[in-house]
């Protein structure tokens, strides 16, 4: 694991301690990672969401059956695109 260090102003130390008390975190570099873990949650959710307006846009629909969910079972199991 990298270390990180920040410097914090003291409202936001201050902030950050009352937190980590607040909501059980064990010190501040856990609270700091959880709202990391949040952000990236909420980046990929986002990237989701992107890719998923642009699928539509494309007009490029195809059938999602069994026969479908077959074939990407097994290119995921050959590692094939």
């Amino acid at each position: 694991m990298a270390g990180l260090n920040i410097i914090l102003s003291d409202s936001m130390r201050k902030f950050v301690d009352e937190q980590v008390k607040l909501k059980g975190y064990g010190n501040p570099s856990e609270y700091i990672r959880h709202l990391i873990q949040l952000e990236q949650e909420r980046v990929t959710q986002q990237q989701l969401v992107m890719l998923l307006l642009a699928g539509l846009e494309s007009n490029d629909f195809v059938e999602v059956n069994q026969d479908w969910w077959e074939l990407q079972r097994t290119q995921l199991n050959n590692g094939s695109p």
